[in-house]
């Protein structure tokens, strides 16, 4: 139980805040209801973005769990993490601003609690012995229609505290006409398997709808991991109805800080966005493995979401056959990239220098790995215009231009000094014949693969024509060997001198 020394210092805090707005000047008041209405319609224009909001503000509080509960017309939303402080609560009641340092959180401007106001009228906390609640009805009746409700805390001592193993609980009453929305919301599309892969705190995500014997459990858990990167297995667990699936993936995990230029702190967009604080941000990049521990292409577009602000952006497509994360600065709603900021052009850029100064590496130093990740890196057409011109079309040059397809002798070479010999015409022509036939090539090992789009950089002995040319570079140049008969033999007098 409470102290009960605690619950009245924290009571007596509630009232203090709420005494403020009640006394303030009018231009005070309505400055705070401007500020309010303004950020709220400038980052919530969709309606369930709430949920994407308590998942930062968890992550935030750096919890392991996060459950999403809808119980009746209620929504109760528990986390395991830090409890509330003065500074939290005094956040909450403030628009814009936060008691945290720039860098150190990843919640949207430091509002997102105001996302629920989209939905309820009169939404409640409990924390670390703080029961309150914002009240529509009660401010409207008190102080007229323009009362800034959204911002003024009501003490509440019948505020149920969290179930035993949770430090934190929102209830929200939803709007009657919006609970079927709700319902929908809570198993949208974003909430894949990948939802919590890019979090560092979460392992633990929970949605359910009990009326509708709907319950889903995303867990991840940390495997073996490398020097360079980080591995993780993740379970999706969903029970509807009589149904029930369970789904398991591991992802390999590459991150990076990466330092923030001073000219990108001090462009005028960073400064508007308030990230010109932040002098590191960090980047990553997921990988998912087959049933062999092998990488595999991820499907592209945005359906399956591969672009990540810490959280999926849904509507961002991706060319790209793997998902990454950076601290991107976007539109309302998260519904797009801002294509005039110059942060996001560098935070990009290092996502792009993240794949090729530690991905690749990696890679390359892997025994299954460097046979095929130039499929994987291999971008496809189209995407949004950022990503394809920061990170798609100088990775598709960098992997067209560089040595990384591994030879017969196991050293990576470029395609382009590289030799490919079906399986048919292998036992004929090996590493030297190649090497007598083409001086500055290698056989190309048959376990590498690379992207068919690059087929017309290698040289090929596939088809008659290709066996006919390369036999007769071989006798040309070694006219006595013992194996010159059986060439002309087999590929019959086209290769008459």
């Amino acid at each position: 139980m409470d102290n009960i020394k605690d619950l009245e210092r924290f009571k007596e805090h509630i009232q203090k805040i709420q005494r403020k707005y009640e006394t303030a000047p009018p231009d005070f008041v309505l400055e705070s209801l401007s500020g309010a209405l303004e950020q709220i319609e400038k980052v919530f224009p969709r309606l369930f973005n709430f949920i994407f909001e308590f998942i930062q503000n968890a992550e935030d509080s750096e919890a392991t769990r996060l459950r999403i509960d809808l119980s009746g017309n209620t929504i109760r939303i528990l986390n395991n993490g830090r409890p509330f402080t003065e500074g939290d609560v005094e956040a909450l009641c403030k628009v814009g601003r936060s008691n945290k340092a720039q860098g150190d959180y990843i919640g949207y401007l430091g509002v997102g609690f105001k996302s629920v106001f989209l939905l309820s009228d009169s939404p409640s906390v409990v924390s670390n012995g703080y029961r309150f609640r914002f009240d529509k009805t009660y401010w409207v009746n008190k102080l007229g229609d323009k009362a800034p409700w959204q911002i003024i805390p009501i003490w509440d001592d019948e505020l149920e505290p969290p179930p035993s193993g949770w430090n934190t609980a929102f209830y929200i009453p939803v709007k009657p006409e919006l609970i079927g929305n709700v319902q929908l919301a809570i198993r949208q599309e974003e909430f894949n398997n990948r939802i919590i892969l890019f979090l560092k705190h979460m392992s633990t995500l929970e949605l359910s709808d009990p009326a509708a014997m709907y319950y889903r459990r995303i867990t991840k858990e940390r495997l073996d991991s490398g020097a360079q990167y980080e591995s993780y297995l993740v379970t999706d667990s969903v029970t509807d109805g009589v149904n029930q699936k369970v789904s398991s993936n591991k992802w390999v995990v590459f991150r990076e800080q990466c330092t923030v230029p001073e000219e990108v702190r001090t462009d005028p967009v960073t400064v508007h966005w308030k990230h010109a604080n932040i002098t590191k941000r960090e980047v990553s990049v997921a990988f998912r493995l087959d049933e062999k521990d092998d990488l595999t292409p991820e499907e592209r577009g945005t359906l399956h979401m591969g672009v990540f602000s810490f959280l999926p952006l849904k509507d961002v497509e991706s060319p790209l056959s793997f998902i990454f994360q950076a601290d991107m600065l976007t539109l309302p709603g998260r519904s797009e990239l801002q294509r005039d900021a110059r942060w996001n052009k560098w935070i990009l850029g290092q996502v792009y220098a993240l794949i090729t100064s530690k991905c690749i590496p990696a890679f390359l130093s892997h025994p299954v790995w460097k046979y095929s990740f130039t499929t994987v890196l291999w971008p496809g057409g189209g995407g949004h215009e950022l990503v394809s011109h920061q990170v798609a079309e100088p990775l598709r040059r960098y992997l067209t231009e560089q040595p990384l397809y591994i030879a017969i002798d196991s050293v990576p070479i470029k395609l382009s000094d590289a030799v490919y010999v079906s399986p048919y015409w292998r036992n004929l022509f090996g590493a030297s014949e190649v090497s007598l036939i083409y001086p500055n090539k290698k056989l190309l090992d048959p376990k590498t693969k690379y992207p068919p789009e690059l087929n017309w950089y290698i040289t090929r002995i596939e088809s008659i024509q290709d066996v006919v040319y390369a036999a007769r570079q071989y006798v040309s140049k070694l006219p006595n060997d013992k194996r010159v008969a059986w060439l002309k033999k087999i590929v019959g007098p086209s290769i008459q001198d």
